[in-house]
C-alpha cells in the first residue's frame, strides 16, 4: 500500500479526510469497481484496477474515508 494524497472531505454533514491509496496485489481473482477491500477496521472504495505489464499482479486505486 502506498497513500497518494489525501483531502478535507465533508460527507452527510460529517466532517473527515479522504485518503487516496494504491494497492498492490496478486491478480487471483476478479474484483470491480462495486467490491471493498477490508483491512481490519478501514474499509477501502475502489476508484480503478489495472493489470502490471507481467499480469501477475494488479494495481488498485482505492479511497479510505476517515472520520
Amino acid at each position: 500500500m502506498t497513500q497518494l494524497s489525501a483531502r478535507h472531505d465533508i460527507a452527510a454533514d460529517a466532517d473527515g479526510a479522504a485518503v487516496r491509496t494504491r494497492i498492490v496485489m496478486r491478480n487471483r481473482f476478479v474484483l470491480t469497481l462495486q467490491h471493498r477491500l477490508a483491512d481490519d477496521p478501514r474499509i477501502y472504495r475502489i476508484l480503478a484496477i489495472r493489470e502490471r505489464d507481467d499480469r501477475r499482479f494488479i494495481e488498485i486505486d482505492a479511497e479510505l474515508r476517515i472520520e
